[in-house]
């Protein structure tokens, strides 16, 4: 029901315009008539009316004053112009107030229902298009953080093409420029994780601007943006994590967490490396130092050498791209620089195939790829030795991967195909399947559009649509109770969804088919 005033001097038109408008338009209300300016002004503020009938030519404040002072409230009230003259001097003067109808006396009744009636048809377009933006701002609130989750997997697992990461950084509000990694380490059961990892979210968002990816494991990687220059010198990064891990440890006590710092990212091609160094970090942390910063002579070896990281890298890349054969040859090579770096000092050399082994399977785990490491931490008498072996070793984690790509993979995709059909009617979340299945949301995400052919959401909708259909065609129940069954929260939005993909409204769906199922028996 929308509000209306009435404002003319003259009594006989106020109550012609009031009879006519309770005759003849069901959807308004008209909650009081004035005869001046003032008492138009006084009555508007009081009310709030959606709609102003308002005469331009009376004593004292005339209709284009009377105007502008209720403009002067922050009135959204939509006007109607009344007036016994039809000059352009009027009507140019309140179309610059944004009045886009006038009505001349004496209205005729069909001409003044109307014009009321397209003022109404306005407000209502503008309520729908209000909603419309309340709800997509409310579903865009909900999906930034997956978004954003997954745009630092992205950047942790080196999925990375610069213009589609700028343009996805802007869009959810992250910067590229000056950024450093942070891998969190905690030591907690499954009952309290994600209440942990939540509350670390919270707090990096709200005393750093930072981001946290997805929670795999114990870990949870992360990246920082760097404001000022002060922020970017190591301490300041040593002391900023070290006030949220200490924060940690109050907020739950008998937890712990340890943290891992890399260097500062300038570029956006640059976040993979920084996050290897925050993990190489993590391994060097213990009880008495949680947080540890990478640099350079961390070991006084100093094995992290730029050349051996490009190796290191180039190793990654290839295991994630299935390239075996030749991720074999690259380990050649990078246990020969190990060799030269060390002295062919065999403990060293160990020291370092060990952390490559252990940085190995963190990003499978990221990937969603459960393997335990295979290389043995025996003592070896030559780096020969060590070298065939911890080929073998990474042979069988070559064998393992391809196992799980033809069994495990697809075990997981078809487990979360039944978790979705049996809680399509709960809001479930991709991320939430894939936690479920034990898989990265973002490999999660790719494996199963890969297996079905569609994305999870189309999935899901396919999941609750067919449902619907079958309770529109076999049940009683109405179009709110449906909506609630199959996973929505909003009749509105479930009949949109419905409509796209059956071209038919849910009602109109259920009278088509009821009666071709009349007609056939």
């Amino acid at each position: 029901m929308y509000k209306c005033l009435i404002v003319d001097d003259e009594e006989i038109e106020r109550k012609s315009l009031h009879k006519m408008i309770n005759q003849h338009i069901d959807s308004i209300s008209i909650i009081g008539e004035a005869s001046s300016g003032s008492q138009a002004v006084a009555l508007a503020k009081a009310h709030q009316p959606d709609i102003i009938l308002l005469d331009i030519k009376m004593p004292g404040m005339d209709g284009i004053s009377t105007l502008k002072e209720m403009k002067k409230l922050g009135l959204a009230a939509k006007f109607i112009i009344i007036s016994a003259y039809d000059t352009f001097d009027y009507a140019r003067e309140v179309m610059k107030e944004g009045v886009k109808e006038y009505l001349l006396k004496p209205a005729r009744i069909d001409e003044t229902v109307q014009t009321i009636k397209r003022v109404i048809n306005e407000l209502e377009s503008e309520k729908t298009n209000e909603q419309s933006q309340t709800e997509l701002k409310e579903r865009y609130n909900k999906v930034l953080p997956f978004v954003q989750s997954e745009w630092v997997a992205s950047l942790l697992l080196d999925h990375v093409q610069e213009m589609s990461m700028v343009e996805l950084g802007a869009a959810i509000d992250v910067t590229l420029a000056n950024n450093y990694a942070v891998a969190f380490q905690l030591n907690t059961n499954e009952v309290h994780k994600i209440e942990q990892y939540q509350w670390i979210k919270k707090e990096l968002r709200k005393r750093c601007q930072g981001l946290a990816g997805p929670l795999t494991g114990n870990q949870i990687p992360a990246f920082i943006p760097v404001q000022t220059e002060l922020e970017g010198v190591p301490s300041s990064r040593l002391q900023q994590i070290t006030s949220i891990v200490q924060s940690f440890s109050e907020f739950f006590p008998g937890v712990s967490i340890c943290a891992g710092i890399g260097g500062l990212a300038y570029h956006v091609n640059h976040f993979f490396g920084s996050y290897q160094e925050a993990l190489k970090a993590l391994k060097h942390t213990t009880i008495n130092k949680p947080v540890r910063l990478f640099h350079a002579e961390m070991d006084k070896d100093d094995f992290h050498d730029h050349t051996l990281f490009k190796t290191e890298q180039r190793l990654f890349e290839m295991v994630r791209q299935g390239e075996f054969d030749q991720a074999l040859g690259v380990f050649d090579q990078y246990v020969n620089k190990l060799k030269v770096m060390t002295k062919g000092d065999t403990a060293q050399v160990q020291k370092g195939v060990e952390e490559l082994f252990d940085v190995l399977i963190t990003l499978l785990k990221e990937l969603g790829i459960q393997i335990k490491n295979p290389f043995s931490l025996n003592s070896y008498r030559t780096s020969q030795h060590l070298k065939e072996t911890a080929k073998m070793a990474l042979q069988k984690i070559f064998d393992q991967i391809t196992s799980w790509q033809d069994i495990g993979s697809k075990r997981s995709i078809i487990e979360a195909k039944k978790y979705i059909e049996t809680h399509y009617m709960r809001p479930i979340t991709l991320e939430e399947t894939a936690q479920h299945v034990s898989l990265s949301p973002y490999y999660f995400s790719k494996l199963f559009k890969d297996h079905f052919k569609v994305t999870f959401i189309e999935y899901l909708t396919l999941v609750r649509l067919k449902r619907a259909k079958e309770l529109l065609l076999y049940s009683k129940l109405s179009l709110k109770e449906i909506t609630y069954q199959v996973g929505y929260k909003d009749p509105n939005y479930f009949s949109r969804v419905f409509k796209k993909a059956e071209k038919l409204s849910p009602k109109s769906y259920r009278i088509q088919n009821y009666q071709k199922q009349k007609t056939r028996y």
